[in-house]
């Protein structure tokens, strides 16, 4: 393990993203609040299959039910194609060619699908970051933390919410098929938590003048109490596993990506249980998609969100 280029990768993060440092202990109580969720046990086959002509047909009748301009941003998008007359959304069987399902940085939407309910769910997750022209590279040069930034997964997450309903609802998928999908949703997002975590402990470990190398990380370990959430999650990866080796092979940390599905499920999940939640939907994805979101973020959208004052925190 190359401990002295994962301190490095740590030391020039520090530098670049001083103001996001600071505020990373806030965002350590929303992991707290990840692991304390219990992911449920959905080891059953989807209930029936979808073609992608059908994936793509039923966001476009989910959006249209909420708002039609939504639709028909939408329907724009999937419709539309460049200069050289190639798509800006393509979609690839997973059977024949495997590819990350993502909004790139040149803005091109990519749809790896299967044929499942997930693909309903990955076609507006990612159509809703190209209709706000969320990349997956947005960050803010000097390292401040902007509305876009920060909730441009809180508006997909939040949406994935929506259209579950949506789906059960008007019998296109049944509660075991969204019981499924919600598993999934809530199990990547703590794992991005734990992976916080543990690049939140090497920051911490920088701060302090301390080097990073194995001896000082099961130090860290062993300073945690061992009935904390710290203790047991850093006892399982080690601090020298699975995510010292994807610093090492991306040359970065993520702490600033994870953040966003940390925040994304947690903000999503107390938005969905107000009563105005599609009111609350639009309104997010006007903000993000708006002029105004390189505004400053503001953490008390976080940390207050009782139904009289978010809409004020979010503006």
């Amino acid at each position: 393990m190359d401990y002295k280029r994962i301190q490095e990768i740590t030391d020039e993060f520090i530098q670049k993203y001083p103001s996001f440092v600071k505020e990373m202990p806030d965002t350590i109580i929303c992991c707290r609040e990840l692991f304390g969720k219990e992911v449920k046990d959905t080891n059953y086959d989807w209930s029936r299959s979808f073609t992608v002509n059908e994936s793509v047909d039923i966001v476009y009748n989910f959006l249209k039910s909420i708002s039609q301009d939504l639709a028909d941003q939408y329907y724009a998008i999937i419709t539309s194609v460049n200069e050289n007359n190639e798509p800006y959304v393509n979609f690839v069987d997973s059977k024949i060619k495997k590819v990350r399902t993502e909004v790139n940085a040149d803005g091109y939407v990519t749809v790896c699908y299967n044929n499942s309910p997930q693909d309903i769910f990955d076609v507006l997750h990612e159509m809703l970051h190209k209709m706000n022209e969320c990349t997956i590279e947005i960050e803010d040069k000097k390292g401040e933390t902007t509305l876009r930034s920060t909730l441009t997964e809180t508006v997909s997450i939040f949406g994935e919410m929506l259209l579950g309903d949506y789906l059960v609802k008007n019998n296109i998928i049944t509660e075991a098929d969204y019981a499924k999908f919600e598993a999934w949703r809530l199990s990547t997002s703590k794992n991005s938590a734990a992976d916080f975590v543990v690049e939140n402990e090497l920051i911490k470990l920088r701060v302090q003048g301390v080097d990073i190398n194995k001896e000082n990380a099961l130090e860290v370990i062993n300073n945690y109490d061992i009935n904390s959430m710290e203790r047991k999650l850093l006892d399982n990866h080690k601090l020298d596993l699975e995510v010292l080796y994807w610093i090492l092979e991306t040359n970065q940390l993520h702490v600033i990506k994870q953040q966003r599905y940390i925040i994304g499920q947690v903000l999503s999940e107390r938005m969905y249980k107000t009563s105005n939640k599609i009111e609350r939907f639009l309104e997010l994805h006007d903000v993000i998609g708006g002029i105004d979101a390189q505004q400053r973020f503001n953490k008390d959208i976080i940390f207050n969100t009782s139904e009289s004052n978010e809409e004020e925190k979010i503006r």
